[in-house]
């Protein structure tokens, strides 16, 4: 049976300040694939921050948001599994193709292949799917 060395990350982010907690998500990345681990995962909406979300208006949410089709943060998450062979988790705020957003979790893998899931009872914002 093989072994897979995961690790989870709990940190305190900053609101609104994607290229901070990038920062701090890579930093973790880099430690992580130096002790040989394989799979990392970081809280929900880690990357944009969360708590501060339930006081913004539609266009600051909108501001955050980004598409998980060539969103610069999905792009660093692909670039940094790469880089370290991990596998890499951590949750954003999706701005679906249709305008929505949503409350999105994503795994990036090693290959480039990313997969998603949308929170099913997002609380946090009513503008939020």
């Amino acid at each position: 049976m093989k072994k897979i060395i995961t690790a989870t990350v709990q940190f305190n982010h900053k609101a609104g300040d994607k290229k901070y907690n990038l920062g701090i998500i890579e930093n973790f990345c880099r430690s992580a694939a130096e002790n040989n681990v394989k799979m990392i995962v970081f809280p929900e909406m880690c990357i944009t921050g969360y708590w501060h979300v339930r006081n913004l208006k539609k266009e600051q949410i909108g501001h955050l948001a980004e598409s998980l089709e060539n969103g610069k943060s999905v792009i660093q998450l692909q670039k940094l599994a790469f880089e370290f062979n991990l596998m890499i988790g951590a949750g954003l705020i999706e701005k679906s193709n249709d305008g929505k957003f949503y409350n999105t979790y994503i795994v990036c893998l090693p290959d480039g292949k990313m997969f998603s899931h949308r929170k099913l009872h997002c609380f946090i914002s009513p503008y939020m799917g």
